[in-house]
C-alpha cells in the first residue's frame, strides 16, 4: 500500500523523524484496545454517519468515565 511504502521510505531516509512519529502507535493501539474491551469491539450501525456518531459516543463515554474518577 502507499502508506506502507511512505512509512518505509521515511524509516529508510530519516530514522529520527520516523521514531518521533512511530512512538505514538503504541498509545493509539492501546486506546483502541481499551475501547474494544470496555464498549464492545464492533459497531451496531451500518450507515457511515451513524457509525461515526456511535464511535464518537464511545469516546465520549470513555472520557466521562476517566473524568468521573477525579471528581
Amino acid at each position: 500500500s502507499k502508506a506502507w511504502k511512505d512509512a518505509f521510505y521515511i524509516w529508510k531516509n530519516d530514522k529520527e523523524y520516523w521514531h518521533e512519529i512511530y512512538r505514538y502507535r503504541v498509545i493509539i493501539e492501546g486506546f483502541f484496545s481499551l475501547l474494544k474491551k470496555k464498549f464492545m469491539n464492533w459497531l451496531r450501525t451500518r450507515n457511515v454517519m451513524a457509525r461515526d456518531n456511535e464511535m464518537l459516543l464511545k469516546v465520549l463515554c470513555y472520557n466521562l468515565t476517566i473524568l468521573s474518577k477525579y471528581i
